[in-house]
């Protein structure tokens, strides 16, 4: 970066462009508001300058959830964030390009879970896209709590079918098959005896987000978080996560066969 106004990037996001070149999305200090909260950022690479054009597509932003940058089928540019409205509500947020990212479409939440916190969850969303459209998964602590899913069938300008993932869950992320299917996965607290725990729970939804299964990747004993996840082909996913059997972290993964 070589505005020197700008000293504080952070949780950002990268996508292939349908030119061929890199899209990067993140939270800048920079902004043009005095209110609480970050810029949101978007830039280009232009072949081997590497990345030019740096600009403010919205503001102001949670400082602190990760961003999620998705180009679909269509070519267009997709942005996913936790904004700050009205001063206090911090809930997710959609913007797209359709002109490969030379403008955006004004901010859309894509549930209105008026979560009112004086502080950063740490926590992003996430979307993937199948023949019937865009879907998306985020966590709320509001008057609804945990992880959420819903999706679009225009584009992000409606959403519809929105549905609890797990009350106790957090930190989701999801991909979709080459069968149409969308597979969510989150950390999800609990409690053994006396002691806090977390576990890998995940989540399989039909081409429409219809909920078929639901179970746990790991047992009580494995304190797991932070899982991400990819699609390997038409029934498998491979799930990462960061783990800790006893005093010994490790980050552990599995091959998830869906049929």
């Amino acid at each position: 970066m070589t505005d020197t106004a700008s000293y504080d990037q952070r949780y950002y996001d990268i996508a292939l462009l349908p030119n061929g070149e890199a899209g990067i999305i993140w939270l800048d200090n920079r902004k043009t508001v005095t209110k609480e909260g970050s810029g949101l950022y978007f830039a280009t690479t232009n072949g081997k300058n590497g990345f030019e054009n740096a600009r403010l597509i919205s503001q102001p932003c949670c400082q602190c959830c990760r961003t999620d940058l998705f180009v679909d089928k269509k070519e267009n540019v997709h942005v996913l964030y936790r904004g700050i409205i009205q001063d206090s509500i911090r809930d997710m947020v959609h913007i797209v390009s359709t002109n490969k990212g030379q403008s955006f479409s004004a901010p859309e939440r894509i549930s209105n879970d008026n979560w009112v916190i004086s502080g950063c969850p740490h926590t992003g969303p996430a979307l993937t896209e199948n023949a019937d459209g865009l879907h998306f998964a985020w966590f709320t602590g509001g008057k609804k709590h945990g992880c959420f899913y819903t999706r679009s069938t225009d584009n992000g300008a409606t959403f519809i079918m929105q549905d609890s993932v797990s009350a106790a869950g957090s930190h989701p992320q999801l991909t979709s098959l080459t069968n149409g299917n969308v597979v969510i996965v989150w950390d999800e607290s609990m409690t053994i005896g006396n002691k806090p725990g977390k576990k890998i729970g995940i989540q399989v939804r039909n081409k429409e987000g219809r909920s078929e299964l639901r179970t746990y990747l790991t047992d009580d004993n494995t304190l797991a978080s932070y899982p991400v996840l990819s699609p390997l082909n038409e029934h498998t996913s491979i799930v990462a996560y960061t783990a800790k059997s006893g005093d010994k972290p490790f980050v552990s993964y599995q091959l998830v066969d869906i049929k």
